[in-house]
C-alpha cells in the first residue's frame, strides 16, 4: 500500500498521522519514527541510542504501534515533546 507523504495509515488499525502546516510554510509532523541503527534523526541530528535514552528517562513522549499478538511494532516519537526538550536544554545551557 502506498501512502501520500502527508498521511500514513497503519495497517488495519485505522490510525493515521496528519502533518501540520506552520506559518512559515514548513510541514511539521505530529509523530516521527526512530532513525534506523547507524543513522541520525533527520530533524535533530540526534542518534537512535540517545533518543531511546531520552524516552526511557521520560524526557520525550513516545508511542508504540503493535498489532495484538505480534512481536514487533513501530515506536514513534512525539515531535512536539522532542522540540520542547531541545528548547529547554538550550535554555538551560
Amino acid at each position: 500500500m502506498r501512502c501520500s507523504p502527508d498521511v500514513a495509515v497503519f495497517g488495519d488499525l485505522g490510525m493515521s498521522t496528519n502533518t501540520i502546516q506552520t506559518q512559515s510554510g514548513a510541514v511539521k509532523p505530529e509523530w516521527i519514527r526512530f532513525p534506523k541503527a547507524g543513522h541520525l534523526c533527520p530533524f535533530t541530528g540526534l542518534t537512535r541510542s540517545f533518543l531511546y535514552a531520552l524516552a526511557t528517562e521520560g524526557k520525550i513522549k513516545t508511542l508504540s504501534l503493535r498489532e495484538r499478538g505480534k512481536a514487533r511494532g513501530v515506536r514513534l516519537i512525539s515531535y512536539d515533546s522532542l522540540m520542547t526538550f531541545i528548547s529547554q536544554a538550550g535554555a538551560a545551557a
